[in-house]
């Protein structure tokens, strides 16, 4: 199997002999918001034994992601630190395990600014994560979508993660 993440090299062999024009698939330099390395590896565990276990695991990023970062917006609107100290940790975590490190970044930001009780700048970084994470969505239904994945763009809302047939 040729991972989408692989690099540029790794052509269909009709494209490398010049015999044909396969499609070129993304690189890791196509992307600016996911690290590729690391959804690389996250497509690899499921490459060959579940393929179905990538669709489940990034429907579940995406609608446990949207639930998280509406907890941020109540907490932070209420200055509630316990609760943004604790989704922030959470959403950092599977954040940075799905590749979304600028996410994850953003949210140990919004950890530390729930240790201090500064809760304007809480509002705005959960402002630039909801900003991220449409762009980690786009990222990631452009990815899935030429490994045979489909992500709707009402992914996050609906159950709108589809396998191609």
């Amino acid at each position: 199997m040729v991972s989408v993440l692989g690099p540029a090299s790794a052509q269909a062999p009709e494209a490398a002999s010049g015999l044909g024009a396969a499609p070129s698939l993304p690189t890791a330099s196509d992307y600016t918001t996911l690290d590729m390395g690391k959804f690389a590896e996250v497509q690899e565990l499921f490459a060959d034994a579940d393929p179905q276990g990538l669709h489940d695991i990034l429907v579940e990023f995406l609608q446990d992601t949207a639930v998280r970062l509406d907890m941020l917006r109540r907490a932070a609107e209420t200055c509630n630190t316990v609760a943004l100290g604790r989704t922030a940790h959470a959403l950092k975590s599977s954040s940075a395990s799905m590749g979304a490190l600028r996410m994850a970044r953003l949210c140990e930001e919004l950890l530390i600014v729930a240790e201090r009780g500064v809760c304007r700048r809480a509002s705005e970084l959960v402002e630039q994560l909801g900003s991220h994470f449409l762009q980690v969505q786009m990222e990631m239904a452009q990815v899935c979508q030429a490994t045979g994945i489909m992500l709707s763009p009402g992914a996050v809302h609906a159950s709108g993660c589809n396998t191609k047939p």
